[in-house]
């Protein structure tokens, strides 16, 4: 279940800012490490920057997009570079895992083998570096200890928690169609597919989190989708959706307002392709490949008018 803890993104885009909701994961993936590691890498590099020595803008958000192959960027969306391909990976387990983030369980999810210390601190000394050319702040993006607490600062969500947060927004102020419109309709722009495509990342399936991000962003993009049915632009409802079943194709109510979208055009032969396609899905990949009773039972009628 993705939670709100409450915490404050400042200087966002628009529709980025506000409480962040953080998706936690579910297992514990690591014991007690008496191996505190330092933040000294192994080339004996104390991680220090010298373009960290300026005032940095503590106010620029660092955004990890997850909803697609995870990569990390600005909110100009300008990239942020790694020299390490795990410290992306490092950074999506942190931003998953806020109250339950510490060395040893982030070790253990980033690899199914035992690994030295060294070579985890040259992960984290490569991820807060990176950061920190990117954004020079006066702190640290990951803040250094010599305890096994391990975290980014909130100034660096995912793109799942920005929704979220967003989602909230509406239903705590009853936004109207417009609202929500202009509440998910920037943030779903970026989603480009499953969370995590790409990857080998075994901690997501694992904990449950793949699934809780999927219903977040679908559940999003069906609202998204809704508000564009009920001012009537069902051209806005085919692209609403078309971003949801990106991230779970042969979802049931985005297929559902698709059909509705189609029929509302007039569109008979588009909503046959739609039906059609649903069931490629369906016989491809899972239910067996009976298609939803009250799919059936919409598609039927919507043919009927």
């Amino acid at each position: 279940m993705v939670v709100d803890h409450g915490v404050d993104v400042r200087g966002a885009d628009a529709g980025d800012t506000g409480a962040v909701a953080v998706a936690d994961g579910i297992a514990d993936t690591g014991g007690p490490d008496h191996n505190v590691d330092s933040d000294v890498d192994s080339d004996g590099d104390n991680d220090s920057d010298g373009d960290n020595d300026s005032d940095g803008d503590t106010t620029s958000v660092v955004i990890v997009e997850l909803l697609g192959e995870p990569r990390v960027r600005l909110t100009d969306g300008t990239p942020v570079a790694f020299e390490r391909a795990k410290s992306v990976e490092l950074l999506a387990w942190l931003v998953t895992h806020r109250e339950r983030s510490t060395r040893a369980r982030a070790r253990s999810a980033l690899w199914d083998i035992r690994v030295q210390a060294s070579t985890f601190s040259n992960v984290v000394s490569d991820a807060r570096r990176s950061l920190g050319r990117a954004v020079p702040i006066d702190d640290d993006w990951i803040p250094r200890t010599h305890t096994e607490d391990l975290s980014v600062i909130p100034g660096v969500v995912s793109d799942v928690e920005l929704i979220a947060n967003a989602r909230r927004r509406v239903v705590a102020y009853g936004a109207d169609p417009q609202g929500v419109i202009a509440e998910l309709g920037p943030l779903l722009a970026g989603v480009r597919g499953m969370p995590f495509a790409g990857t080998a990342y075994l901690w997501p399936d694992a904990e449950g989190i793949t699934s809780e991000l999927v219903i977040e962003a679908t559940s999003a993009a069906a609202e998204l989708a809704s508000a564009y049915l009920d001012i009537g632009d069902l051209d806005g409802v085919l692209r609403a959706t078309a971003i949801g079943l990106r991230v779970l194709p042969g979802h049931e109510e985005l297929i559902g307002l698709r059909l509705r979208a189609r029929a509302g055009l007039g569109d008979t032969a588009g909503l046959r392709q739609e039906w059609a396609s649903y069931e490629r899905i369906l016989a491809d990949e899972w239910s067996g490949g009976e298609p939803a009773p009250e799919l059936v039972e919409l598609r039927t009628e919507l043919l009927r008018r």
